[in-house]
């Protein structure tokens, strides 16, 4: 089986990550999705911390500026 990743880019989006995050990795444990990661893109929002604390399973990768998608 191959290996499958989903990365999702985003800024400023804690409250789309609280909203949906649960369903993605509900989705991604169903289907052997080997990780989830989070591409932030220099959010000021919380998002960050939001990932660390209630979502420690996926993998953030931190931007130190917003270059866009």
């Amino acid at each position: 089986m191959p290996k499958i990743s989903i990365v999702i880019p985003y800024w400023n989006s804690a409250e789309k990550i609280k909203k949906h995050l649960p369903n993605v990795l509900k989705i991604a444990k169903e289907n052997h999705i080997v990780e989830v990661i989070a591409c932030d893109d220099a959010s000021s929002d919380g998002s960050v911390g939001l990932l660390k604390e209630e979502f420690p399973d996926v993998t953030v990768v931190q931007r130190p500026e917003n270059r866009g998608f």
